[in-house]
């Protein structure tokens, strides 16, 4: 014989070794019973269920889509603080009203109905520098705009663009030179 039959055998199950007795036969006819079947050392227990999902998922679901709107709207705030600071971008109309306001008290007691836009002279626009291209015919990035020798930006004409510098004339006479910062 082999050792699996020999293994079968004594693993039989018991309701099948026992023989019933008549009487207990009728007993059971009369009063059926419904027992368990017998637990075998081959056969795995039933599973429990254990659910570690939320009792109310809608709660659960609205607290995350909070979450995730908050996490937006502050995502959104700092960038715009980022880029502005990146860019130095300022709001000039904060800075028009605030002057005007300041002015317009200090000037109430000799004007009192002042056009606000009278108050304001014209400034000149500064130049900002932002790159050279030099080899070649030089070009010059100024206010974001790219500009050779000889071309006007803004009231200047380019005198001279050489050794990361770039020279201009003002209609006045006067001159300026701007250099890239490192």
């Amino acid at each position: 014989m082999s050792l699996i039959e020999d293994a079968l055998r004594k693993v039989q199950d018991p309701i099948t070794r026992v023989q019933p007795k008549p009487a207990a036969e009728s007993q059971n006819a009369i009063h059926p019973t419904t027992e368990p079947p017998a637990a075998h050392s081959w056969t795995t227990p039933a599973p429990t269920h254990t659910r570690s999902t939320p009792r109310h998922p809608l709660n659960a679901l609205l607290i995350v889509a909070v979450a995730v709107f908050a996490l937006t709207i502050v995502l959104v705030i700092w960038g715009s603080i980022w880029i502005g600071r990146l860019l130095g971008i300022t709001d000039p109309s904060a800075h028009q009203s605030h002057a005007r306001s300041v002015r317009s008290s200090s000037s109430t007691s000799t004007q009192l109905f002042a056009d606000p836009s009278a108050d304001m002279e014209p400034r000149q626009m500064p130049f900002t520098l932002s790159g050279i291209v030099e080899g070649g015919e030089p070009y010059a990035v100024i206010n974001g705009k790219v500009v050779g020798i000889g071309e006007q930006i803004e009231g200047a004409t380019v005198a001279e663009v050489a050794n990361g510098s770039v020279t201009l004339r003002r209609q006045d006479g006067s001159e300026l030179q701007l250099r890239v910062s490192r």
